[in-house]
């Protein structure tokens, strides 16, 4: 699973991966996550970080040709808005999941996950302005 957290916006964009993930595997994520925030903001990521993997120090030159940056964190080291992010999804993922009157079939976890992201992404956060009903279904601001 590729995770990424846009930090101006708050929005989060998952993107489900093999187990066994190869290098275009993760280019192929990121692709996606930048195709997504382009559509979002109309503006492309301009920094990914990552932790000291091997696989995603070999897409730094796909990075450059998107127009991003490819920043790594030490081995160990972590980011605390991508970490607080995942804690996050977790959370709501879990509460979900227990919530539930049944054992949630390993089949459906690919569409809680989703589903979590989208109830994430659709509150509001301190990234974004106060949003009203109007303005989500129509895109306009009232005052």
């Amino acid at each position: 699973m590729h995770f990424s957290l846009d930090e101006g916006t708050g929005m989060f964009i998952i993107v489900f991966m093999p187990k066994r993930f190869t290098a275009p595997d993760i280019q192929s994520a990121q692709k996606v996550t930048i195709d997504t925030t382009k559509r979002a903001k109309l503006d492309a990521p301009e920094e990914f970080f990552y932790d000291g993997c091997l696989i995603t120090k070999a897409s730094g030159n796909f990075l450059t040709s998107q127009g991003a940056r490819l920043l790594q964190y030490a081995p160990g080291e972590h980011c605390v808005a991508s970490e607080n992010g995942t804690r996050h999804f977790r959370k709501q993922f879990r509460k979900i999941a227990q919530s539930l009157n049944y054992k949630l079939p390993n089949k459906l976890f690919k569409s809680l996950a989703i589903n979590t992201i989208k109830q994430i992404n659709a509150t509001p956060n301190k990234g974004q302005w106060s949003i009203t009903q109007p303005h989500i279904r129509y895109s306009e601001v009232i005052n």
